[in-house]
């Protein structure tokens, strides 16, 4: 069976692929999303309160749409492909890796150099081809950031800011935040931004049983990130970031 080949920057797509993992939900949000958008790959991770999506320079493109605009693995399988590490021997060098892109697993290739694609690591493809666990999280972020900005701080717990704390230090960026959610609001949605990057936050002052009631709720259907407001606002400039281009 045929498969498609994604080449990306190796050192962009090694950070981004830890930073994902360090979002990742537990079961069923466990998952690493890999999306092409416009000619960029995004990879994206979700739980029920954080959300993140990081650009990675792709390379090269020959791509099934029908089948691997997106595709999803575990964490652990994630871990797995990420353990082939690259450095640079020389500061000129251009480190670059393959995707190869299966019906049911994904291969990753060392690219560099000659390009042989000698060294692999081959992981597992999550659920069905066809149907996203985590759904369009890239979008999701986007639409939720093009609210305006309000007069309210963000807000987060002690592990979502150890939580931004390790993506920044993952991505080696620096990181912009700011919320759009009206005063007195239970739930405070906080936005972040950084050069290649977007993130949503949800903290909120309800109590532990209204935030389990409200985790049930949302596990009865599709999990759903609620950062998918659908709006047409022109998103305020309130950062001098780049988020990802095909992101915004």
């Amino acid at each position: 069976m045929e498969t498609s080949k994604i080449v990306v920057d190796a050192i962009e797509f090694q950070r981004a692929l830890t930073a994902a993992i360090a979002v990742a939900g537990g079961d069923p949000l466990d998952l690493v999303q890999f999306r092409i958008v416009g000619d960029e790959l995004v990879v994206a991770a979700r739980s029920y309160n954080e959300a993140i999506a990081i650009e990675v320079t792709t390379n090269y493109l020959d791509v099934d749409y029908d089948r691997d605009t997106f595709f999803e693995i575990t964490t652990g399988e994630a871990r797995a492909l990420n353990a082939m590490k690259m450095k640079k021997e020389d500061p000129d060098d251009e480190l670059a890796l393959g995707l190869l892109v299966h019906e049911i697993y994904i291969s990753r290739t060392d690219e560099s150099g000659l390009g042989l694609g000698l060294r692999t690591v081959k992981v597992r493809r999550h659920g069905n081809p066809y149907e996203s666990v985590l759904g369009d999280v890239p979008h999701q972020l986007a639409n939720a950031a093009r609210l305006a900005p309000t007069s309210v701080p963000p807000k987060m717990d002690g592990a979502q800011w150890t939580l931004l704390g390790r993506v920044a230090k993952a991505l080696d960026t620096r990181l912009t935040v700011w919320s759009t959610s009206e005063p007195d609001s239970a739930t405070v949605r906080t936005h972040v931004a950084g050069d290649g990057v977007a993130m949503g936050v949800l903290c909120s002052d309800l109590s532990e049983e209204g935030l389990e009631a409200e985790a049930e709720a949302s596990a009865a259907e599709q999990p759903q990130l609620s950062f998918n407001d659908d709006v047409s606002v022109e998103v305020s400039k309130v950062v001098a970031a780049k988020p990802p281009k095909g992101m915004a």
